[in-house]
């Protein structure tokens, strides 16, 4: 079943926000589905329109894009119920930010050179015109990821937008004393490509090359600057589900183990910059094993994770330099019903040993049959002996005392009575 969150993801983010793309939607989309993706549109003021309903649909946007207040966001447009002819009209529209929902498949309409509009068919859930192969959505990636709601996120995206802001008017107004490393404070040296791409696609300008390769406002220290950042990367590049549940454990572990006066702002909310005090000052030795252990059980995404999962958080383990017995025992102490490979060992192994212990079985049976029957015959045999010799024995010696030692009973039991008989008197 669809829903708005299946559209907050990387690829959105890149196009809508730091592109500054259109987009084309096919086939049909709920509008409260769709709507999820003004998220993307900090900046703009998101206006939704029924195709049906209007005559010329075109016109109305051109014309309201031309008569937009200057000062004021422009306007986003999110069309709907679109038919292809209508919506071939629209792809001619120039200087609009919009997305386009066609009803039909509108594979045909693909542009055949470079377009605003990035198509995207959201049943392949494939971009038909755009090839994400050689783009870094590591920043995207860490956006989304650091915000726990849509509100969060599009607080994140707004700040982007400040910033840039800042950056725009720093450009006309000063350009040749401008400090870059000053403006963008909040972000480390690596985040500042993103928020220069989406500033020069939002106002349309050309950064010079002079701003956007200027080195840091203040020297770095000469000495070793111990950084995880790498260790982060290749956590949350990995796998979506770990890293879900990775980012929900460093907060929990935050909110119990650290003391929140000792962090920085962005500390408190930004994963990366979290993991990396983590590793400094409680982790300094490495990721706690009870931690990994909470990790790979996926309580709080409640992921049931498959062969493939199982394979990555391996190559996670061993970058992380996990000692290979401990990776196993990690592995092997989560429920094997989770572990195909495991169960179809187990249940193999548990059938040799089945069949195994069978035909031992039958053979000690067998054995110990044959052993029992053969004692039987002796025992049989010995039984027959002796009653033979003890037979013999009564017919001889021992019948003459056992005569006597009756007569002897008799006789004391017959001066009991006499002498009973003679006290009644």
């Amino acid at each position: 079943m669809d829903t708005q969150y299946d559209f907050i993801k990387p690829e959105f983010l890149h196009l809508l926000f730091f592109q500054q793309k259109s987009l084309v939607i096919y086939p049909y989309v709920d509008l409260k589905h769709m709507r999820g993706l003004e998220v993307f549109t900090v900046g703009y003021t998101m206006i939704d329109l029924e195709s049906t309903a209007l005559y010329d649909i075109k016109e109305v946007i051109s014309n309201d894009s031309s008569n937009s207040l200057e000062g004021h966001n422009p306007n986003f447009y999110l069309v709907y119920n679109l038919d292809k002819k209508k919506a071939l009209d629209l792809l001619d529209l120039k200087n609009v930010h919009c997305i386009l929902n066609i009803n039909q498949n509108a594979t045909e309409l693909l542009p055949k050179n470079e377009s605003q509009f990035i198509f995207y068919n959201k049943k392949t859930n494939k971009f038909l015109n755009y090839n994400f192969e050689n783009v870094d959505l590591k920043f995207e990636q860490l956006v989304i990821s650091h915000a726990h709601n849509l509100e969060m996120l599009r607080d994140e995206l707004n700040n982007i937008k400040i910033a840039a802001n800042q950056l725009f008017m720093e450009i006309n107004k000063n350009p040749e004393d401008i400090h870059l490393a000053s403006i963008l404070k909040r972000y480390d040296e690596h985040e500042f490509k993103k928020v220069l791409e989406f500033t020069q696609n939002y106002y349309n300008i050309t950064i010079p090359d002079y701003i956007a390769s200027e080195g840091p406002r203040f020297k770095r220290s000469t000495h070793k600057v111990i950084d995880f950042s790498h260790e982060f990367s290749f956590i949350v590049d990995k796998n979506r589900k770990f890293r879900e549940e990775f980012i929900q454990l460093l907060h929990d572990y935050r909110l119990k183990h650290v003391n929140e006066s000792n962090l920085e702002l962005r500390e408190l909310y930004s994963p990366q910059l979290l993991y990396n005090y983590l590793r400094k000052h409680h982790w300094n030795k490495g990721i706690p094993l009870e931690f990994i252990k909470e990790w790979i059980k996926m309580n709080l995404t409640n992921y049931e994770l498959t062969e493939q999962d199982y394979e990555e958080f391996d190559e996670i383990l061993q970058y992380l330099q996990i000692p290979r017995d401990t990776i196993y025992q990690l592995i092997t102490e989560v429920d094997e019903n989770q572990i195909p490979e495991i169960k179809e060992s187990r249940e193999k192994t548990s059938n040799d040993i089945f069949l195994k212990e069978n035909k031992n079985d039958r053979g000690t049976k067998i054995r110990d049959k044959s052993i029992a029957h053969n004692q039987t015959r002796e025992d049989n045999k010995k039984k027959r002996s002796n009653q033979e010799q003890d037979n013999k024995s009564i017919e001889l010696s021992n019948f003459q005392n056992f005569a006597e030692q009756v007569l002897s009973m008799l006789d004391e039991i017959q001066e009991k009575i006499i002498s009973m008989k003679k006290n009644d008197k």
